[in-house]
């Protein structure tokens, strides 16, 4: 019964990650009309998609969608506005044009 539009007005972050575990990650991207700009496979070789979510005051952001290795399950983290393509998103986020090295 839980409103997803609330996290947008929450600012700590774990908090923020309750209302995510609580209202599930599917059904707050589509409260925030999410707008899917690209799919592919993230570095562990799963599926990503790269979103753009409408956060209520105007701004449409970007976000990647993967699962989170640790947990298995999906989860979102922002990334800049510049960042609208899967390539993009992957040199900011591991720093680097080269594909990272999987430890095992």
């Amino acid at each position: 019964k839980l409103d997803p539009q609330i996290i947008l007005k929450e600012k700590n972050v774990e908090i923020r990650r309750e209302i995510v575990r609580k209202i599930g990650i599917e059904r707050i991207i589509n409260k925030l009309k999410s707008k899917t700009l690209e799919k592919g496979i993230d570095f562990n070789g799963n599926p990503c998609e790269l979103l753009l979510l409408n956060l209520g005051d105007g701004r449409k952001r970007p976000y990647i969608k993967l699962i989170n290795p640790s947990t298995g399950t999906y989860h979102i983290e922002g990334v800049p506005p510049d960042c609208l393509d899967l390539t993009k998103t992957w040199i900011f986020r591991n720093g680097t044009k080269e594909k990272p090295i999987v430890l095992t």
